[in-house]
């Protein structure tokens, strides 16, 4: 039996009864992301048994996604243990205490960037630090007379700055995984377009910054998070060791999974020598994340959070979408759809627009970067191999495309979270989301310009 699905009525068949699936499921009623991809993984079975599919070899092609994935879950639990020690041994607190400290009225915007992006890498969130120190930096800005939508386009930008390139991002790793991709290729790839992206953004805030000026400046939100820390941890550099050890490792291109491991220990280490904690509590942290609330709401959004638990959402929903991804990719419902639209693209730079391009597409209508991203790693992954072109170069671009604008749309489960935690719209803060804008901009530039274009070791960069 032919394993490749060759009538394309059939895949649009397919197709729109999915999406209908989805958008009843996210769009309507609203339940779960699981239970939505539960479904469609059912419907999904079922519709390929009844065109002559074994069960047996639907399962087999779930098997096959989810052991090239097996890392990167692996590293999703990692992530999750590695966010709690690090509370605990006050580094992710003594990096927010000193960020907060270095703000100043005249580079308000610049500054507030650069603290929300390392708050972000570190973090490995958007989410987590617009919801933390992201809110502190709205109460400054609202002080200085800076307009809030352009405050919060810059609390954004810098929040997924680090959503996009940290190496304990799930989307990062999710990315990586699918495309095939090892995690400190695919981080290095964006770096092509994200540096040149972040530095314009970086002057562009600076500019619009020179506007203002500190008038009656209110800083109790940034005080009352300084103080907090510093009475709940011992706030040093040497609590830094964990992160500079991560990368330092990293940088070397150490396994991933061995860096990340490290980390907890030396995180556990100044736990018990630096902070005085337990060895029970340190090891406790690992699973269940930090728990000691300090009764300050807008501190414990900031410490109350980490722990191998934490991840189970986002492990539990990558297992179903590589499971449904495993068959789309197997069988071909994706590749039949667009292969006669894809002939039609000769140049790189029309390829790498495309594909940005289905990205925000399949965010408008899926309303979920784990959703894009898995569909679109499974339809252009052998169409960029056969161009010659590195993996890295695909998971790069799905990053541009995926992750960096579903923030930017209303109706994501990404953009309604920061529409109810930010005071003003999506559409409010999206033209002043730089970073998020100008990094599509610059990839789509330097594709059709032949700059960074990532070739396999066959063909010259």
């Amino acid at each position: 039996m032919d394993k490749k699905i060759t009538k394309i009525q059939e895949a649009i068949i397919y197709f729109f009864m999915l999406i209908s699936i989805l958008i009843l499921g996210i769009g309507v009623l609203k339940i779960e992301l699981q239970v939505v991809l539960l479904i469609s993984l059912f419907f999904t079975v079922g519709y390929s048994m009844y065109r002559g599919y074994t069960f047996e070899y639907l399962l087999e092609c779930m098997s096959k996604s989810i052991i090239k994935s097996y890392e990167a879950l692996l590293i999703f639990i990692l992530i999750g243990a590695i966010i709690g020690s690090w509370v605990l041994a006050g580094t992710i607190p003594s990096l927010i205490y000193y960020g907060l400290s270095i703000l100043s009225p005249k580079i308000f915007l610049p500054a507030g960037l650069i603290i929300c992006s390392l708050t972000s890498v570190v973090l490995g969130t958007s989410w987590g630090t617009i919801s933390t120190v992201g809110i502190a930096l709205v109460g400054i800005g609202e002080a200085i007379g800076v307009p809030m939508p352009i405050t919060c386009g810059m609390i954004v930008s810098g929040a997924f700055f680090g959503d996009k390139i940290s190496p304990m991002s799930d989307t990062t790793n999710l990315v990586a995984v699918t495309t095939e991709t090892k995690l400190h290729e695919h981080i290095s790839s964006m770096l092509y377009t994200t540096i040149p992206a972040y530095i314009i953004s970086l002057l562009m805030y600076a500019v619009i910054g020179f506007k203002y000026t500190a008038i009656n400046i209110n800083y109790s939100n940034v005080n009352l998070i300084k103080e907090t820390l510093s009475s709940e941890f011992n706030i040093s550099v040497i609590t830094f060791l964990p992160i500079i050890i991560v990368m330092v490792l990293n940088v070397l291109k150490k396994p991933t999974i061995i860096n990340m491991f490290i980390g907890i220990v030396v995180g556990t280490l100044i736990s018990i020598f630096i902070q005085g904690a337990s060895l029970r509590d340190s090891l406790q942290v690992i699973n269940l994340g930090y728990t000691n609330s300090t009764n300050i709401e807008i501190v414990d959004k900031i410490i109350l959070r980490g722990g191998i638990q934490s991840m189970m959402y986002t492990f539990s929903l990558t297992f179903l979408a590589l499971s449904l991804g495993g068959i789309l990719s197997e069988i071909g419902y994706l590749k039949v759809v667009i292969e006669d639209l894809l002939k039609k693209i000769k140049r790189i730079g029309t390829l790498v627009t495309f594909t940005i391009l289905s990205c925000i597409m399949s965010n408008l209508i899926l309303s979920e970067a784990y959703l894009t991203i898995i569909l679109n790693a499974n339809l252009y992954k052998e169409e960029y191999k056969k161009r010659g072109l590195r993996t890295s170069m695909l998971s790069r671009t799905l990053e541009e495309g995926g992750t960096l604008t579903t923030g930017l749309i209303p109706w994501t489960t990404a953009g309604a979270f920061i529409g109810a935690t930010l005071p003003v719209t999506v559409l409010d803060y999206l033209p002043f989301s730089f970073f998020n804008l100008v990094n599509i901009a610059v990839s789509v530039v330097f594709s059709y310009l032949g700059i960074f274009i990532l070739r396999s070791k066959k063909n010259k960069i």
